[in-house]
């Protein structure tokens, strides 16, 4: 396709004056506005609910205009002002130029029609203009500048009110006329309309010979008048809205005098007693001329917003002025665009475009599509679509706004109008499509253009930076051009300017090539950011002013320790992001520590048999991961190797610099400017290390996972989550004697083991030792062979560590079932613990230390056979038990009541002397019945012989006498 010039494209010449709002213009320059404004179709609708309300409402008589600067809300009075009063310009009635533009809206138009049969003046005029002196601060400044519009509506005199009600007073007694021509008579031709500025200071005689020439009052009385009025002017909303219904009454029936008044929102600002007055004004002029005084009013914030500020201040009846201004008329960016595109971009022809945006459709979905979480903007629809905003995209139109906005509210423009700024976006735009004027068609207007729309309405000291790269860097450079689209988005907190987002923003033609674009954009941001031109946080780059950049210098060089910088990254990754200091194994529900190791170095001092190993960029082998990988051979830990990030080093030290930094600086007694700009950077620090934290999660997802050289495939959305999952591996890795463990043991099996009868424990136990049982006694053997004592203590520890990793519940219950089996004898210091000691000394945890687990002896069946027929031979009874020990203890049993039994005949022994050998046998049965169970299985040998004796000489034959003979003996004994 041959293309031609972007200038030929329009329908009317670009460099076209477009006309101001506010100011009085001549017909013809009315006459060529009126033929331009556009009616967008949204506005159409709701001027459809204000007239209708303009017909029959009598009550409210409030209009409020809302929209951002440039939106066209001022234009928009003006238009409404010109047609309410039908005003006829160089022969053409303004009606029928609006009736042109609504064709296809004919009950917009037939409502149009109605209120023009009804007679009006309009009064238009711009608040902080008519102000001219007056103080917002004074109670009745906002009534003052209606009282002047009001005053030059009638003719009188505006700048003071007090001479103005002179004349009214005339007029009333129907002599101003009268007065006027005898001014122009003692002054000698000077008219009245010019004489009354100097009238009170310098020409009061003249005021007075005229004054008294036709009021019939003296000369000397006529020289009074102008000091009384003055002295005594006063003036009230009340008898301000009965001026204008006594005024109204004599216009012809119907009549409406209807006040246009510009930029009242930024007049009031604040103040909530601006805010009531204007209630009050709108209120008493419904009241006293029956809704037929008007009162449109522009502002830019919606009245919602502005009585949403004004709420927190007593005193103002928000309801009240609601109910005035009941007809809201809000003009949003779409109208905006509307406007732009049929105003300054409508085309002659379009086929061009059709055919260009045919090519380039697929590109221009794609290149325009902003990423990195800032938010979406709409692309074009159509062709037509194209056609229409061409060369500019739809999204540039909101952003401007917004831009625009907040540079406002932060106070970047000068001059009267310095809260809001002095370009519209029709102008901003205007300039951008004449510097694009002699481009071939294809070329797209960039955002950074834009800046040179606002320029000239900047603050001087605040584009420092811009002009400073123009000369340094080049007017036309990438950086200047970053710096000037940095510049316009400074507050604009929802476009996020990441490199790629910022490339789009410079994008000027649909077959750029965008790897090599962005690669140059990256480039001169790196650039900007080192010559502190602009700061970065994270991949958010920001504009910065000389202030800023002051701070900024001040900030970079502030010195930090490299321990400084480590340990915030591991707070970040350690303490926030995997948020753990151990993980449940899900085998068995137990919870394992581990140690926390970065870039080799332990952090929080204490280390455990398994430990998460993060390796991140900064790490000496970075470059290497295989080094890494190898070096991890071997060892019971995670290690998890982090991608490349090239500016994770700086973005950890300029936080901890900042921070450092702002704590020694911020004061509340530093100067207010100052003081912004670090509680700013405070904040931007705050968001630094949100961006630090989410960079450093997605590396935790992304990186690779390793454990003893092998890679594991853990993936997950949540970076905790993966450590959860690999942990599990870690743990069988670590610990591959847990195996043994044949179930989870719980708190309340020690006790069940403890607590269950013998009978009944060893009903259900088939005598066969687990592989973690066995596991206890080759500790206990081993310990045994070197002549060493273990404690309970000893065995929980270490049977914590590796290879096994039991739970210290788990080797508590086993050494129990040890225990219950007669495998394992438990001892405090010399004593041999049974029954509820043993329970104690395995579940409480001071008793740990001092309890020693010894092997139990083990004797062969022929030991306990030959103990068991002893038993047999010497009681006349057989044993009952089975088990080695309890053959033991079950002979000691029938010693100590053998002994008994002997003691309790022997304590008979002054009153039958043949007593006195029965003694020492008791005392030799109850010693043996009172030692080590063992001991009776060892020396069964050495003791049956003698006791069978003694039975046989002793016991036996006094047991029998006892059962002979002598038994009343012993009875009465």
């Amino acid at each position: 396709m041959k293309h031609s010039i972007i200038r030929s494209l329009f329908e009317k010449d670009i460099d076209r004056h477009i006309p101001a709002v506010i100011k009085a213009d001549d017909d013809s320059d009315l006459l060529n506005e009126v033929s331009e404004y556009v009616v967008t179709t949204e506005v159409s609708k709701r001027l459809d609910d204000l007239l209708e309300s303009y017909l029959q409402e009598k009550t409210a008589n409030g209009v409020w205009i809302s929209g951002f600067f440039g939106s066209g809300k001022s234009h928009l009075l003006k238009m409404l002002s010109l047609l309410l009063s039908n005003r006829q310009l160089n022969g053409t009635k303004v009606l029928d130029l609006f009736l042109d533009k609504i064709k296809e809206q004919p009950m917009l138009a037939a409502d149009l029609k109605k209120v023009l049969k009804i007679p009006s003046q309009s009064k238009l005029f711009n608040i902080d203009q008519k102000a001219d002196v007056i103080a917002k601060n004074q109670l009745d400044a906002l009534l003052s500048v209606f009282v002047k519009a009001f005053n030059e509506v009638r003719g009188y005199y505006a700048k003071q009110g007090y001479i103005a009600e002179i004349e009214a007073e005339l007029d009333s007694r129907e002599l101003f006329q009268s007065f006027k021509e005898a001014f122009a008579k003692e002054s000698k031709g000077i008219p009245w309309e010019i004489g009354r500025d100097t009238a009170h200071a310098l020409d009061n005689e003249i005021f007075a010979r005229a004054f008294s020439a036709i009021g019939g009052s003296s000369y000397e009385e006529a020289l009074k008048v102008l000091d009384r009025k003055q002295a005594g002017y006063k003036v009230s909303i009340e008898s301000f809205a009965e001026e204008i219904n006594k005024w109204i009454a004599k216009q012809q029936p119907n009549f409406r005098l209807n006040f246009f008044v510009d930029e009242v929102g930024q007049f009031i600002g604040t103040d909530s007693k601006l805010m009531l007055n204007l209630q009050t004004i709108v209120e008493t002029l419904a009241t006293k001329c029956q809704g037929r005084a008007w009162v449109f009013v522009t502002s830019q914030g919606d009245l919602s917003a502005v009585l949403g500020e004004l709420g927190t201040n007593q005193g103002t009846d928000l309801t009240k002025i609601q109910g005035r201004f009941i007809q809201p008329l809000n003009l949003t960016s779409q109208d905006v665009a509307e406007v732009i595109c049929r105003r300054l971009l409508a085309k002659k022809e379009t086929e061009n475009l059709f055919a260009l945006y045919d090519s380039e459709k697929e590109n221009l979905r794609t290149l325009f599509k902003f990423g990195d979480k800032s938010r979406d903007y709409p692309g074009f629809k159509s062709e037509q679509d194209f056609a229409d905003f061409y060369p500019f995209q739809p999204y540039q139109f909101e952003l401007l706004q917004a831009s625009l906005i907040e540079l406002s509210r932060h106070n970047f423009f000068t001059g009267k109008f310095k809260s809001i700024g002095e370009r519209s976006m029709l102008g901003i735009l205007q300039d951008v499509v004449k510097g694009l004027g002699d481009e071939q068609v294809g070329r797209l207007a960039t955002f950074d253009a834009m800046f040179d729309g606002i320029r000239s309405s900047l603050r001087a000291d605040l584009q420092t930076s811009v002009l400073t790269a123009e000369r340094l860097l080049g007017e036309g450079s990438m950086e200047t051009r970053v710096i000037k689209a940095l510049f316009l988005l400074k507050f604009v907190k929802e476009f996020k300017s990441t490199p790629r987002n910022i490339a789009i923003l410079l994008i000027d033609r649909c077959d750029i090539d965008i790897a090599a674009h962005e690669k140059a954009v990256r480039t001169a941001l790196n650039k900007l950011e080192h010559d502190t031109y602009i700061q970065r946080s994270g991949d958010i780059f920001e504009f910065l002013t000389d202030d800023e950049k002051d701070v900024e210098a001040e900030i970079k060089g502030t010195e930090v320790d490299d321990s400084d910088v480590r340990e915030l990254l591991v707070e970040i990754v350690f303490d926030h992001i995997i948020g753990e200091a151990k993980f449940r194994f899900e085998d068995n529900k137990q919870d394992y520590f581990f140690t926390r190791r970065l870039d080799g170095q332990v952090f929080r001092k204490r280390e455990f048999d398994m430990g998460i190993h993060i390796a991140t960029p900064l790490h000496e082998s970075a470059d290497r991961p295989a080094d890494m990988v190898a070096q991890s051979l071997g060892k019971a830990e995670l290690l998890l190797i982090l991608p490349p990030d090239a500016r994770l080093l700086d973005d950890l030290k300029l936080h901890r610099k900042t921070e450092k930094y702002c704590q020694q600086n911020l004061s509340s007694n530093m100067p207010a400017a100052r003081y912004a700009i670090l509680t700013a950077k405070r904040h931007a620090n705050t968001e630094r290390r949100n961006s630090l934290q989410d960079r450093l999660k997605e590396a935790l997802l992304t990186g690779k996972l390793y454990l003893n050289g092998s890679e594991l495939a853990h993936a997950s959305t949540d970076p905790k989550s993966r450590m959860a999952k690999a942990f599990q591996d870690l743990v069988r890795y670590a610990f591959p004697s847990l195996r043994m463990l044949k179930k989870a043991f719980v708190e309340s099996d020690l006790k069940d083991i403890l607590t269950t009868p013998a009978d009944d424990f060893f009903k259900h136990d088939d005598g066969t030792l687990g592989e973690a049982e066995k596991e206890i006694l080759l500790k206990l053997q081993a310990a045994r062979s070197a002549g060493t004592r273990i404690h309970v203590a000893d065995l929980l520890a270490a049977f914590e560590k590796r290879p096994y990793g039991w739970p210290q519940i788990a080797t508590q219950c086993l050494v129990a079932r040890l225990y219950m089996r007669g495998k394992v004898e438990l001892r405090s210091g010399a004593n041999l613990l049974s029954g509820k000691e043993a329970m104690d000394a395995l579940s409480n945890n001071r008793l740990f230390s001092g309890t020693v687990v010894t092997l139990q002896e083990q004797f062969d069946s022929a030991t306990v056979s030959k103990l068991k027929k002893f038993h047999q031979e010497f009681f006349n009874s057989p044993n009952p038990a089975n088990e080695a020990k309890e053959v033991a203890i079950a002979f000691q049993d029938s010693l100590r009541t053998e002994a008994a039994e002997l003691e309790k005949l022997a304590s008979h022994a002054s009153a039958y002397p043949f007593l006195t050998d029965l003694a020492p046998v008791a005392k030799e049965l109850s010693g043996l019945a009172h030692r080590e169970w063992s001991h009776c299985l060892k020396e069964v040998a050495s003791f049956s012989d003698r006791l069978l004796d003694l039975k046989e000489a002793t016991i036996d034959p006094l047991k029998a006498f006892y059962n002979g003979s002598k038994r009343t003996i012993f009875d009465e004994i």
